[in-house]
């Protein structure tokens, strides 16, 4: 099934990085709100600083709730691609880079994942990436 929607997936752009906090200007909310206003499709942006806050709370115990299942983090590991090549040929399942990891030949990958993407640090870098936003859309 191939809709403008789904065709778009492989032009997106993601990044794990800090931003710089700055607010966005409200046309360009209203753009985004607009972008996702599809039949069944509900966003909510947050943009002020309490409610960013209780985001990152949401975040980090959904993440650490998920981390602590094992078929959870099982499902996760299939699912992670760790080289570009791997990514491309299966056409599913993130990408270790954009995740803030970096590429490892495949058959790696799970052992690093689970020596060095611990729950505490990644809920401290959700944290800190969401408190240096302008905020978050939810859908």
């Amino acid at each position: 099934m191939s809709s403008a929607l789904f065709d778009a997936i492989q032009h997106r752009q993601s990044t794990r990085a800090e931003y710089d906090g700055r607010p966005v200007a409200a046309a360009d909310l209203r753009t985004l709100a607009a972008a996702a206003a599809t039949s069944g499709v509900d966003v909510v942006l947050v943009t002020d600083r309490p409610r960013l806050s209780g985001s990152a709370d949401l975040v980090s115990r959904g993440n650490s709730t998920q981390r602590a299942d094992p078929a959870s983090v099982r499902v996760l590991k299939h699912w992670l691609r760790f080289i570009p090549r791997a990514a491309l040929k299966h056409g599913d399942g993130p990408f270790s880079v954009t995740t803030g990891n970096s590429a490892l030949p495949q058959f790696l990958g799970p052992l690093f994942f689970d020596l060095f993407a611990g729950v505490g640090s990644e809920n401290e870098k959700y944290a800190q990436q969401i408190k240096s936003s302008a905020g978050v859309a939810v859908s």
